[in-house]
């Protein structure tokens, strides 16, 4: 039986996969320690390395040390991101000015994996954060990002994403851990690798997949919803049908508030039903034409569809006569 509430309240507990048996929380207290160290300028890499990581019994506490570091004291710099070669973006720079697109990001995160002797690699490929992204592949929006490996465990960490989130042309600064050792699946919603075994799935996705798929953002990372092949990035349909979407959890997920919003219209709450296998959102078409669609969890945007929607049916409206 399906359930509508004004406000959709899930609780589930439900086991990690195989990259992601790690409680976040469990690594509060390294947040807390590279704040008290403070940005530490001029120093060098080393000193900076060596202060923020005294602390820490493990490697996956000192990478947590460094994506902590970048977000607090690293600025995201737009014109190093959409103007490659014509700025500095490396280590040395984003080290030294305090700002850097991914590719400086990246960089300066392996360079302090480096020193650690943290095995760490740089992956570039493309990031899809526009609407006009889903169904088409933009080969010149360049990003970077890590794979760190630690006892025979290979990790997803976009470090330049700590510090926010692309909203079209604009960067908004806002912290998230959700790209520090993130799902699989739903990195792969948003980030293509040139080499798609980077991808580090046992079925990489194609080009094609990975067009169609919805946009992912942090709120949908956080929560742990992974949507299955058949959640497409575009819904397609009548104005007064619904179309049913189907997403897995991979994390764990305790209360879970489901809304959507079409274009800049306020959000309104999702009917939904759950069983062992996953959640299902039941997702109203919304107007004709073709528009915008946000599903939004726990008031944070997490999915974002395109809706290419027809004209539905015109009922006629019944009542008693007096």
């Amino acid at each position: 039986m399906f359930r509508i509430l004004l406000t959709c309240l899930i609780c589930l507990h439900v086991l990690h996969s195989t990259a992601q048996k790690i409680r976040k929380e469990d690594y509060l207290f390294i947040d807390k320690l590279v704040q008290d160290y403070g940005p530490m300028r001029g120093s060098s890499m080393q000193y900076i390395v060596d202060s923020i990581t005294r602390d820490c019994k493990t490697e996956l506490q000192a990478t947590r040390a460094f994506y902590r570091f970048m977000f607090l004291y690293l600025s995201f710099d737009l014109r190093r991101q959409q103007h490659p070669g014509k700025y500095p973006d490396n280590a040395s720079s984003a080290l030294m000015e305090r700002k850097a697109g991914s590719a400086g990001f990246a960089a300066m995160f392996k360079a302090m994996c480096d020193l650690k002797k943290i095995e760490c690699r740089i992956v570039r490929g493309v990031l899809r954060y526009r609407v006009k992204d889903i169904g088409s592949f933009d080969p010149d929006a360049i990003h970077f990002w890590n794979i760190v490996s630690i006892n025979n465990t290979q990790y997803l960490i976009d470090p330049s994403l700590a510090c926010g989130y692309f909203e079209e042309k604009k960067f908004i600064r806002e912290y998230s851990d959700a790209w520090w050792l993130t799902n699989r699946k739903l990195f792969a919603c948003t980030h293509f690798p040139d080499d798609k075994k980077m991808q580090l799935l046992e079925l990489p996705l194609s080009k094609t997949e990975y067009t169609q798929a919805p946009l992912a953002g942090a709120a949908a990372i956080v929560a742990g919803l992974v949507p299955t092949q058949t959640v497409k990035g575009t819904i397609r349909g009548s104005a007064d049908s619904i179309t049913k979407m189907k997403f897995t959890i991979a994390g764990h997920l305790d209360i879970l508030n489901v809304q959507i919003a079409f274009d800049k219209e306020s959000p309104i709450p999702l009917r939904f039903d759950l069983d062992q296998f996953g959640i299902y959102l039941f997702v109203p078409n919304g107007p004709a034409g073709k528009h915008t669609a946000k599903i939004f969890i726990k008031d944070k945007p997490a999915f974002v569809f395109r809706t290419d929607i027809r004209k539905g049916l015109q009922k006629k409206e019944s009542g008693s006569k007096r």
